[in-house]
């Protein structure tokens, strides 16, 4: 089994109890969806799964990975091929974890500006990151 974001796969179970399920493949009980009032509808694309997963722990609910199980997730798939523009797709990423951040965790002023300066350099790293790997296909359009 491969590494996950989401969960430790150094000690693989059958059920590991987890805080965030990968928003690409999950199964949950509608009246349970329901109760957490769906997926939020200010975020697009992106941390939906957060949240969604925060709202129902605080329901009570638990997220349980089957550890024999696993999926392959195309990570960017689809949206490399809709969305083209690098840094619309960050500001995408960005304004979804800001609906996260501030309206369910509430972080405070000083941990925002502090989220900001490192979302900035880590958009700087995934963007040389990005131009590299089309210099090495050959294109050199953005």
């Amino acid at each position: 089994m491969g590494k996950s974001r989401f969960y430790s796969t150094d000690n693989l179970k059958k059920k590991q109890v987890v805080d965030v399920l990968s928003g690409c493949f999950f199964i949950i009980k509608a009246n349970a969806f329901k109760q957490a009032g769906y997926f939020e509808e200010d975020t697009f694309l992106y941390n939906e799964e957060n949240i969604l997963f925060y709202k129902l722990k605080h329901l009570g609910y638990k997220q349980i990975v089957l550890c024999e199980h696993y999926i392959t997730h195309f990570q960017g798939s689809s949206t490399n091929k809709t969305i083209k523009n690098f840094f619309l797709k960050q500001k995408i990423v960005r304004d979804s974890e800001q609906v996260y951040l501030n309206k369910y965790l509430e972080i405070s002023l000083i941990q925002r500006i502090v989220y900001h300066f490192c979302s900035f350099l880590g958009m700087i790293e995934k963007y040389i990151i990005y131009r590299i790997k089309l210099f090495r296909r050959g294109v050199s359009k953005i």
